[in-house]
């Protein structure tokens, strides 16, 4: 390894550190009013609620989905559920596999946290083969209706591996489906770069619908300000201030299961 890949990698190390450092606050947070069971304090709400309140404001049906971590599964699993409603979709750090991580939620049991989400996170379990299932049998409808599903992954992801990331693998045989590989960029910094910007920035821009926006497990909080801030710097006056106020955020209990019964049912019979 040279010196300067060296230093590379710890630069990225770094900034992945600031990252999680500046959101710690915000996990902590969302950890302790579970254990207090103050739930209902948080002003969570489900992605169905949020984006009932974009039809009623924007007057629009239809939406663009960018979902980081465990909130791609979330938008993943609405999009296939809803393929009308749904023109683009944008994963970051998504584990369409699930990731090793999940075990260590468990350890909250004894903090009287109960992380029903973990069950959907464990490696290969039942919830992400039914997303695989169900994707394999229904991609013929998505790709007639021109729904374009997008995935950024990265091979430094200490969060979620690489081999983990992978939308493609879900139904390989899709066309529909455009996969990207970063490097030296971990679960948070995935989200914090130029590229993703790019592809963000583009989605809002390009588009005439509302985008929600789903933050992955414990990020609620300043982590969609942070990123749109950066999205707005690294192209200032590509996205207007009519499409600004189309964007929604959605701010969800990360503990509870993703409601896919349409997908679940299908895997069962």
């Amino acid at each position: 390894m040279s010196l300067r890949t060296m230093y590379q990698a710890m630069k990225d190390a770094g900034e992945e550190i600031t990252y999680l450092v500046e959101y710690s606050p915000d996990i902590a947070r969302g950890f302790y009013y579970q254990w207090k069971k103050h739930v209902g304090t948080t002003k969570h709400r489900s992605l169905e609620e949020v984006i009932e309140e974009a039809k009623q404001q924007s007057r629009k049906s239809q939406f663009n989905i960018i979902g980081h971590s465990f909130g791609g599964l979330i938008g993943l699993a609405y999009t296939m559920e809803n393929p009308d409603t749904v023109k683009k979709f944008l994963s970051i750090g998504t584990p369409y596999r699930g990731t090793p991580l999940a075990y260590a939620a468990f350890v909250l049991l004894n903090m009287g946290v109960i992380p029903h989400s973990a069950r959907q996170l464990k490696p290969d379990n039942d919830f992400v083969k039914a997303l695989s299932d169900y994707f394999r049998e229904h991609n013929k409808e998505f790709e007639e209706k021109g729904i374009l599903f997008e995935n950024i992954r990265s091979k430094h992801d200490e969060f979620v591996p690489f081999e983990y990331s992978s939308l493609k693998e879900l139904c390989p045989e899709a066309k529909n489906i455009m996969e990207y590989t970063m490097q030296g960029k971990g679960h948070v910094t995935i989200a914090h770069n130029e590229h993703v910007y790019r592809h963000i920035a583009n989605i809002i821009a390009e588009s005439e619908v509302p985008t929600i926006f789903i933050p992955g497990f414990g990020l609620n909080g300043g982590f969609f300000e942070r990123v749109m801030r950066g999205v707005k710097e690294a192209y200032p006056g590509l996205i207007s201030d009519e499409k600004m106020s189309m964007i929604y955020h959605m701010a969800y209990d990360y503990t509870e299961p993703i409601k896919a019964d349409k997908i679940v049912k299908n895997s069962e019979n």
